[in-house]
Order: C-alpha cells, then sequence, then structure tokens
C-alpha cells in the first residue's frame, strides 16, 4: 500500500504528526519555508497582474529532489491533483516538475517561451488535444497559451 505523504514546518512537529497519523502515513519535515518571494526586485511582477516570483531557497534543493523522487515513485499522484497536492504543500510546482523531467531525462524541461515557439510551429497540436498534450507533460497550459498569444500580435 502507499503512504501518504504530509509536509509540516518543523521536526518536532513531525515527529508528534506522525504519532497522531499512524501506518500509512510518511510525515516530513521541510526545516522551514520551500520557497519565498525573490530577493531581488519586488518579487511580483506588477505588469502580470502582480503575479509573484518565487525563488527555492538554496539550503531546499535537496528537498526539491527528494520530493522529485517520491513525484517520480508516485507519491504525490498524478496530474492536476499533484499539482494541487504540491502547491497545498509550498512546493513550486514547475521546480518540482523540472527536477523530474531532469531525474527522467537528465535534462530540464524547456522553458515556457521554447514550448510557445513549438506551439506555433505546430507541434503540439490544436485545440483540447493540445492542452492535454501540454498538460501530460508538465506545462500550464494557461501560461502557455497565454505567450503564444502574446508572441502572435
Amino acid at each position: 500500500m502507499q503512504d501518504n505523504l504530509v509536509i509540516v514546518e518543523s521536526p518536532a512537529k513531525a515527529k508528534t504528526i506522525e504519532k497522531f497519523l499512524g501506518k500509512g502515513y510518511v510525515v516530513k519535515s521541510s526545516f522551514g519555508h520551500i520557497r519565498d518571494l525573490a530577493k531581488k526586485g519586488l518579487g511580483i511582477d506588477i505588469a502580470n497582474d502582480f503575479a509573484p516570483h518565487y525563488e527555492i531557497s538554496a539550503d531546499k534543493k535537496k528537498t526539491v529532489a527528494e520530493i522529485a523522487d517520491e513525484v517520480i515513485a508516485g507519491k504525490w499522484g498524478n496530474g492536476t491533483d499533484r499539482k494541487s497536492r504540491l502547491a497545498a504543500a509550498g512546493y513550486d510546482y514547475a521546480a518540482v516538475q523540472n527536477a523530474v523531467n531532469a531525474k527522467l531525462s537528465g535534462k530540464a524541461a524547456k522553458s515556457n517561451t521554447e514550448i510557445a515557439k513549438e506551439v506555433i510551429a505546430d507541434k503540439w497540436g490544436n485545440g483540447t488535444d493540445r492542452k492535454k498534450r501540454l498538460e501530460a507533460a508538465g506545462y500550464n497550459y494557461a501560461a502557455v497559451q497565454k505567450l503564444v498569444n502574446e508572441m502572435l500580435r
């Protein structure tokens, strides 16, 4: 049976919560925040609806690698479920997905800009098929489509 993963901020909380939850749960500590707003600039993009720019703390890189291993092992679910679970646990989905892609293929995933150029070159299909293929590959369809629309203006 697959264990459920619960992530908490402190190691003391992890031990206590693991006792309450019992078998079937693995409780890990993140030892603080995994990501924070970028230290350079404001940490948000004012021109892009105040979209946040996150950075993964240098001391948490190993943690992202560990989470990527757990994703590969299937402990975080698939697709949208995985994305929502990672976000709820405070992880940057794109960073974890890039780490997973790097482990599985030996290199990091392409940037949204590169994918947008491929979409324009009709390498990802059209309509619903494109959306499904992009999401299955771990890309944010809305972000890629927004870039495509901007490039075609």
